[in-house]
């Protein structure tokens, strides 16, 4: 019997330390897997960061490039629109010589002879408009990039469309709509804020108004976001404003088209004429060309002989009277 309880025990002994054995081994797997799993989330979280540098390290250069374009441009335009401060210097010095001459009676004593110093004169005020246009698309361009370069300095949801706008920005791509418009032309302008008024957004941001005789007395009402062509009277390129007439416009696309009968107003007599007002445009007709048995009358039809494209110079014969 006791051989027996011996051997029994003996067996107990063995599987308690095997058990004891088993269990040890099975917490040293169980400490080697953890071990292993701290490794890997170590090596990822350490490779996140070496990711995450060098993505930053790349944003950044990108950034840096985007900043030195923004001001290598900046500083471009600057002196670009210098050099036009300087030539409009020149221009205004020659246009007050122009100027002296054309009221110098004595300097000038065929009236072919002040008509060509008066051409002399509006070519010099074209000059003029189209260098303080040419200066106000410099201004309007460092502003715009200004404003990319300030972009950058700021917090965005975006920053990498942001940098990518600031280095693709460029006097092309700011430009692409046309020129900007000067007194005399035709453009095409696109209606804003139809209710309380309209105006009109022309090319490179500026804005266009009617002058209010024509705005009382549209004939019809506008759309919003409707194209509309105009005429440009008069452009004001410190605050980006200009002054539009679309009966203007009109007249100059019907000549255009062939209709030189109109049919208007008397707006003044003088000896050398009469001056008649072709619904906002003044048509002149030289004492030579009315009839001897025109009367007194308040309407009259022009026969247009001569329309200048900036309506500097409308002139016409009288045909009939109403």
């Amino acid at each position: 019997m006791a051989p027996v309880v011996v051997i029994l025990a003996a067996i107990g002994v063995v599987a308690a330390a095997v058990t004891v054995i088993s269990k040890q081994a099975e917490e040293q797997e169980r400490h080697r897997r953890n071990v292993a799993k701290l490794k890997r989330k170590a090596v990822s979280r350490r490779a996140r960061r070496d990711r995450a540098r060098l993505q930053a390290d790349v944003e950044h250069r990108k950034w840096v490039k985007a900043r030195d374009h923004l001001r290598k441009i900046i500083s471009a335009a600057r002196k670009e629109r210098q050099v036009i401060f300087d030539e409009l210097f020149l221009l205004k010095d020659e246009g007050k010589k122009i100027r002296d001459h054309l009221n110098d009676a004595k300097g000038v004593e065929s009236r072919f002879g002040k008509r060509a110093i008066r051409e002399a004169l509006y070519e010099y005020y074209e000059a003029i408009d189209r260098k303080y246009a040419d200066a106000y698309r410099y201004t309007a361009f460092i502003d715009r990039a200004r404003r990319l370069r300030d972009d950058l300095y700021g917090s965005s949801p975006n920053p990498t469309a942001r940098i990518k706008a600031a280095r693709q920005f460029d006097m092309e791509s700011m430009f692409e709509s046309g020129d900007v418009p000067v007194r005399g032309q035709v453009v095409t302008g696109i209606v804003r804020a139809p209710k309380s008024g309209p105006w009109f957004q022309l090319d490179c941001s500026i804005r266009g108004h009617l002058e209010k005789r024509e705005r009382d007395r549209l004939d019809r009402n506008w759309s919003k976001g409707e194209r509309i062509r105009l005429f440009v009277e008069v452009a004001n390129y410190r605050d980006g404003t200009a002054i539009v007439s679309i009966k203007k416009a009109r007249f100059l696309e019907e000549w255009e088209g062939g209709k030189i009968i109109w049919t208007g107003k008397v707006k003044e007599r003088s000896k050398s004429g009469v001056s008649i007002d072709l619904d906002g445009v003044i048509a002149f007709v030289p004492r030579s060309e009315i009839p001897a048995n025109w009367g007194e009358t308040t309407r009259a039809t022009v026969e247009l002989i001569e329309v200048d494209q900036r309506l500097r110079t409308v002139i016409g014969r009288l045909v009939a009277s109403a």
